[in-house]
């Protein structure tokens, strides 16, 4: 069964084909930046599936590698909106950088991880306890991976201080894991499926955070946005629009990641894929910044005082 249906259940408005609408003459431009991963794809999605036209925006794309340079690209005023991750945002909240969160992203559900921690197949490790003293590749030191993977580990019974991190695209992962120059390594969708030819999973390290948070947000500079209400205005009817469009609609969902990641297409139809947040929940979003402010050593801050609210 598609697992969205399993989650959110199917309705047949939801299901049914999405139209494009034609340009119209009072089309507003939009400069935008996302990373080519599921997760961060749903503005490929709204554009492929005519989200952003029908709300009548002209989306300009740019691609980047990581969140940091996002941000700095939002902040610099070369980026309208962008994605960014929490604990990213949580970080630059931390140095008074005036970015507002437009609209949600994706979702991690503990019910279905999307990240798994895998260690070699013949690693004595069988559990987070195990890895106190380990060396532990991640694809970002001092973000997401790394400080679930700290709570993950203290929460049941070990000692994170002990542990040593190293930054690994997933590639370097596969290598890594395969020739036991790591004790563990984090791996995420679509990265998984080859790991577990050389790695075996232990278990899910995000579920340390909360069994449901969101991962990513949309982001904007204050100035910007206020400058632009109507844009964002019609970015959030489209984000809106596309997130419960693409939690039901997976098999074309595919076929778009597809077309801008250059994944092979056995590989997207059999991933684990991201859930998108269809409104806002505080619940949802304050998780990661309290697990930020206990292991990035930031300040705590409700991340509502973020939201725009026009």
């Amino acid at each position: 069964m598609n697992r969205s249906r399993a989650l959110l259940g199917l309705g047949a408005a939801a299901a049914a084909p999405f139209v494009p609408a034609l340009a119209r003459a009072d089309d507003l431009p939009l400069r935008m930046a996302t990373i080519n991963i599921d997760s961060t794809a749903q503005p490929y999605y709204a554009e492929d599936g005519g989200f952003f036209k029908a709300a009548g925006l002209k989306v300009d794309f740019q691609q980047f590698n990581n969140g940091q340079a996002i941000a700095a690209a939002v902040a610099g005023g070369a980026l309208d909106i962008a994605v960014s991750n929490i604990v990213a945002l949580t970080q630059a909240h931390a140095r008074s950088i005036p970015f507002v969160i437009v609209a949600p992203g994706a979702l991690y559900l503990a019910s279905d991880p999307t990240t798994l921690m895998m260690v070699p197949k013949g690693s004595a490790i069988n559990g987070p306890r195990d890895l106190a003293g380990k060396t532990v590749a991640c694809n970002g030191i001092n973000g997401i991976p790394e400080y679930c993977i700290r709570a993950w580990v203290d929460k049941n019974g070990g000692d994170s201080t002990t542990m040593k991190f190293v930054e690994m695209n997933f590639a370097q992962m596969m290598d890594a894991l395969g020739s036991a120059r790591v004790d563990a390594a984090t791996v995420t969708e679509p990265f998984i499926t080859e790991a577990k030819s050389t790695g075996r999973a232990i278990g899910a390290p995000f579920d340390a955070c909360a069994p449901r948070f969101l991962l990513d947000v949309f982001i904007a500079t204050r100035d910007w946005a206020q400058a632009n209400h109507e844009t964002v205005r019609r970015f959030q009817t489209a984000n809106a629009q596309t997130a419960t469009w693409a939690n039901h609609n997976q098999d074309k969902t595919a076929a778009i990641l597809i077309k801008y990641t250059k994944l092979p297409e056995a590989t997207v139809r059999t991933m684990r894929r991201a859930v998108f947040a269809e409104k806002w929940n505080v619940a949802e979003a304050q998780p990661l910044v309290d697990l930020t402010a206990k292991y990035g050593n930031v300040p705590r801050f409700a991340i509502e005082e973020m939201l725009y609210r026009g």
